[in-house]
């Protein structure tokens, strides 16, 4: 007979971690926006919560100061996790250079046209002299080679901001007010910005009229009647706002006539906010109207920014006038003396009673007279530089190149 024996040895214990995966981080940017180098922004997370930043910062908010993607990870023993992305494109306006030119083949009006909008045309390269503003510029009567200059606006898209706390996170945590007023919040917006809209839970069915005041004055800035259903419930406003104070608020006599109480029979949040709940430089949810005690009605605040201009660099628009009518008898015998000059010229041959007209590069007309009396003209009030003589002679115009100095 066989007998088998079986022996055991111990082994060690092992130890199995049953982490989860960390909570995703809500940031109040998603998406993406196209904004100028001079705007000054910042991403944050909404809860103002310490997160390990794709930049490789440590905080609650960053600035938002370069081109690329932002979110954030955050990692335990296990696992890492990512909040949704932003991407950011910053628009350097010295990128949008033009050189844009046109060819005329006989002296005339220049019809200039451009693409883009918010067009602004200029005299100068400096752009100080604006001449008309819009997509297309008609000229003078053009003689010579001639440019003009120009400045676009350039398209950006604002980020679209998220505030405040997350209704369908903190659903769990909503409760029926057992207040006998409206709570009203109070919020203060720092830059000007479009207030697009908060969300709310309604317990009953039916219309409210919401308002947005100034907390200092009362003046009215948005009043309308909204339905909601049920449940949770967006209210959208889309109104411009300048930095001060703000209210939001229902009306409490309309809310006694159709709920038979003051409050508007939205639920409000149980527990103790943590105050303010901001957009860094732009808007702050700070209280509601009995402090800082209880959180409100008004979840996931949504507004958009309001970009100041960004405009190109100024660009030239080069204009080529192909026919010269400078006849060669004129070449040879006509001559101004002294030229360049400084207050009067003088004809050193061919003088007479026949029309002179004397123009600016850009085609204005600044003094018109025979050339005879041009000798006599008094032209000291010229600016220093580049003019020409366009003299009307023999069903011809002979246009010469006069500096002043």
């Amino acid at each position: 007979m066989i007998i088998l024996r079986l022996i055991l040895f111990p082994s060690q214990w092992i130890h199995i971690d049953s982490l989860k995966a960390p909570e995703k981080a809500q940031l109040d940017l998603s998406g993406t926006a196209e904004i100028c180098e001079t705007s000054n922004f910042y991403i944050s997370e909404r809860y103002g919560n310490m997160v390990s930043w794709s930049t490789n910062n440590i905080s609650n908010s960053i600035a938002l100061d370069s081109s690329g993607y932002y979110y954030t990870l955050e990692s335990n023993k296990c696992y890492t996790t990512n909040s949704d992305s932003f991407f950011l494109n910053i628009i350097q306006p010295s990128d949008f250079v033009e050189l844009k030119d046109t060819i005329l083949e006989e002296p005339g009006p220049a019809k200039l046209y451009l693409e883009g909008s918010e067009v602004i045309w200029f005299s100068d390269r400096d752009g100080t002299d604006t001449i008309a503003v819009g997509g297309s510029l008609i000229t003078d009567t053009l003689h010579y080679d001639t440019s003009f200059y120009f400045s676009k606006n350039i398209d950006q898209t604002a980020p679209v901001y998220t505030i405040g706390l997350d209704i369908e996170k903190e659903a769990n945590e909503l409760r029926e007010s057992n207040l006998f007023l409206d709570l009203s919040s109070i919020f203060t917006v720092e830059s000007p910005m479009i207030l697009n809209s908060v969300k709310v839970h309604a317990t009953a069915e039916g219309w409210r009229i919401v308002q947005i005041k100034s907390f200092t004055d009362n003046q009215l800035f948005f009043s309308d009647s909204i339905y909601c259903n049920t449940g949770i419930n967006t209210l959208e406003f889309r109104t411009a706002l300048e930095p001060g104070e703000y209210i939001i608020q229902t009306d409490e006599f309309f809310n006694l006539a159709n709920y038979q109480e003051a409050s508007p029979r939205f639920l409000l949040l149980e527990g103790t906010p943590k105050f303010p709940y901001e957009a860094k430089n732009l808007l702050s949810f700070t209280r509601t109207i009995v402090g800082t005690g209880l959180y409100g009605y008004y979840f996931d605040w949504q507004f958009v920014p309001i970009l100041e201009e960004c405009r190109t660099a100024v660009s030239k628009y080069s204009v080529e006038v192909l026919t010269s009518r400078t006849s060669e008898y004129f070449e040879n015998n006509f001559r101004l003396n002294p030229n360049p000059f400084t207050d009067h010229l003088s004809f050193s041959a061919y003088p007479g009673n026949y029309k002179v007209r004397l123009i600016n590069q850009n085609g204005k007309e600044l003094v018109e007279t025979t050339a005879d009396l041009l000798q006599s003209h008094d032209l000291s009030f010229l600016e220093k530089g580049i003019y020409f003589l366009m003299l009307y002679k023999d069903s011809k115009i002979h246009t010469f190149k006069i500096i002043k100095l």
